[in-house]
C-alpha cells in the first residue's frame, strides 16, 4: 500500500466518530441539579429525556408537547426562540360571542300632508275665541291640540297647589301652622319645628323645607347641618323664625 494512502486511512480513523448526530425534537435547558431531577421524574417518561450535557436534556417530543408535560408535572418552563430569547406565548381563550342588546325603536308617525294642515288651520280659524274642547286633526290621532284659557297653564304647573289641605290630612298642625309650612315650602324660607322621634323624644330646630311626599318632609336641618327627612305625623308644631334665607349652592 502506498505510504500516502496509508497515512490518509490512519488520519481518517483517528477522526472517525468524534462528531455524533442524534435525532431530538427539542432541548430542555436549566441548572444541572434541576435537570437531574427532571430526568428522573417518572411522570415525564413519555418525553424520553436524554442527558446531552449537565445543563441540557434532549426530548423526543415537540416543544409544545414538552412544555405541556413539564407544566403538568408541576414545573414552570418557558419557551425560547432560536436566538435564546424568551418566546411570548399567546393563549387563545374560547369565549362565547358577546351578545349586544338590540334596541328597537318605534317608527315615527307620518307627518300630516299640506291638505290636512290647511284643513286644521281652517277649522281653528272658524272656532270662537274661547274653545272649550280640544281640536284633533282627522286621520291623525297623534295630534291633539287643547285651547286653554289664559292663566290655566300656571295653575296646572304649580307643584304646591292644594298644599295646605294636603298637609292638613297628614299632620295635626293648626291652620296658621299649615299655612306657614306651605309658605316655607313654596318660598324656601326657614321655619322652626318641634319634632317627636320614634322613641317619643321631642326636639326643636330650624329647618329649610325643600319637598314633601305622602309621608316625609325633605328639609335642610340647621342643627345637624345636613339634609334630613321628617315624618309629617311627628311634626308637633311650626313657628316662624327671623333668619336670613338660606342660599342653596
Amino acid at each position: 500500500m502506498p505510504q500516502p494512502l496509508e497515512y490518509l486511512i490512519k488520519d481518517v480513523g483517528r477522526r472517525f466518530g468524534q462528531l455524533q448526530v442524534r435525532n431530538v425534537r427539542c432541548c430542555v435547558l436549566g441548572a444541572e441539579a434541576l435537570l437531574l431531577e427532571v430526568s428522573g421524574n417518572r411522570s415525564l417518561r413519555e418525553l424520553s429525556l436524554h442527558v446531552l450535557a449537565p445543563t441540557v436534556l434532549a426530548s423526543s417530543k415537540p416543544a409544545k408537547e414538552t412544555l405541556a408535560a413539564l407544566r403538568k408535572a408541576g414545573y414552570a418552563p418557558v419557551q425560547q426562540k432560536i436566538d435564546g430569547t424568551v418566546a411570548v406565548e399567546q393563549t387563545v381563550v374560547d369565549r362565547p360571542p358577546l351578545l349586544v342588546e338590540q334596541h328597537y325603536y318605534r317608527a315615527a308617525p307620518e307627518p300630516p300632508s299640506q291638505a290636512e294642515l290647511r284643513e286644521l288651520a281652517e277649522h281653528l280659524l272658524a272656532q270662537p275665541d274661547k274653545a272649550p274642547s280640544g281640536v284633533a286633526l282627522p286621520g291623525n290621532p297623534w295630534i291633539d291640540m287643547q285651547i286653554m284659557p289664559p292663566g290655566s297653564l300656571d295653575e296646572m304647573t304649580d307643584p304646591f297647589d292644594g298644599l295646605v289641605p294636603f298637609l292638613a290630612e297628614r299632620t295635626a298642625l293648626t291652620d296658621p301652622e299649615l299655612e306657614l309650612l306651605a309658605e316655607a315650602l313654596e318660598a324656601g324660607t326657614d321655619v322652626e319645628i318641634e319634632y317627636r322621634d320614634e322613641n317619643g323624644r321631642s326636639t326643636s330646630g330650624v329647618i329649610t323645607p325643600d319637598d314633601v311626599d305622602e309621608v316625609y318632609l325633605d328639609a335642610f336641618c340647621h342643627l345637624r347641618e345636613d339634609d334630613r327627612q321628617f315624618r309629617l305625623d311627628r311634626i308637633r308644631s311650626v313657628a316662624a323664625v327671623k333668619r336670613r334665607r338660606r342660599t342653596k349652592s
